[in-house]
């Protein structure tokens, strides 16, 4: 959406119905008009049309066949491909929880540097810019947040106490640091 000023349309696609109408809902707040496909981007993209910078925010961990993904992200972008991921591993923030409870050595990898050498491996010229997101302001002590934290772990409710402990001795579960890779589309380009 910050690039609302720039675009006359935005295609949105994503496997949940609800990111999608909030997708819809921001998009129309800010004038511009909005289409949606719905589903896995594998699945769709022989049907999403072609644009000219193609963004994608937050997903790529959670991609089993990158290469092919990356691939068909490229072939979608006239101008350009934007990604947006954390430096490390969404969870990895708890890899600290996991070792505490269940004294379980979460892995380290993957991380953004892993990404860029898929991307890098598939052809492709990466430019980065890293940035530190400020702190979500997740009330880390609050029964919701520890019920999160619980299910994540596999624990039962009667360790909430000793997960709030834990939590409070960490101070944060955050992933801050940000980066952004972009790379020259090839939609219109012969491959």
């Amino acid at each position: 959406m910050p690039l609302a000023r720039s675009t006359s349309h935005f295609t949105g696609v994503d496997e949940q119905t609800a990111m999608l109408t909030n997708y819809v809902e921001a998009a129309t707040r800010l004038g511009v008009p909005a289409t949606t496909v719905e589903g896995s981007w594998l699945s769709v993209a022989d049907t999403t049309p072609v644009s000219d910078v193609v963004i994608c925010h937050h997903v790529v961990y959670n991609v089993g066949d990158i290469s092919t993904f990356l691939r068909a992200l490229t072939m979608h972008a006239a101008r350009r491909v934007i990604i947006e991921l954390p430096q490390t591993h969404p969870t990895s923030p708890f890899n600290p929880l996991w070792k505490h409870f269940w004294n379980i050595e979460r892995p380290s990898h993957p991380t953004a540097v892993d990404f860029l050498y898929v991307v890098r491996e598939l052809g492709y010229d990466p430019t980065t810019e890293s940035f530190r997101r400020p702190p979500r302001k997740a009330n880390l002590d609050s029964e919701d947040y520890i019920a999160f934290v619980r299910r994540r772990l596999c624990l039962p409710a009667s360790r909430d106490s000793e997960i709030a402990a834990k939590i409070a001795s960490m101070g944060s579960l955050n992933n801050g640091e940000i980066v952004t890779v972009w790379w020259a589309g090839s939609a219109g380009h012969s491959a």
